[in-house]
């Protein structure tokens, strides 16, 4: 079972109730599945394959939450990079997840 499966269902049952507060912003899970579905469709339209790495680097906020769903949607693999690594660490992590070269 992918776990965008589990957002969607949701996004059908409670389409209008807030499901993410991060600072101001309050997305419903209507809002979460729409913007969840077009960031795995740019993952799809820039060339990116099922079993792909896709590494960010993204604050613990609802923005993690959508690339997270929206990976398992399109297929990828996350690789997230805490953004709190100092000195080259951030920098050596994607290089060290051997990604899939073009």
């Amino acid at each position: 079972m992918n776990i965008s499966i589990t957002l969607s269902k949701a996004a059908r049952l409670y389409r209008h109730k807030v499901a993410v507060i991060c600072g101001r912003d309050h997305l419903t899970y209507g809002q979460v599945d729409e913007r969840v579905r077009r960031l795995a469709q740019f993952f799809v339209s820039t060339g990116l394959k099922p079993g792909d790495v896709v590494s960010v680097l993204l604050p613990n906020c609802h923005v993690f939450l959508e690339t997270y769903y929206a990976a398992a949607l399109a297929g990828v693999i996350l690789n997230p990079i805490n953004h709190r690594l100092s000195g080259n660490l951030p920098r050596m992590t994607p290089t060290s997840s051997a990604p899939r070269n073009r």
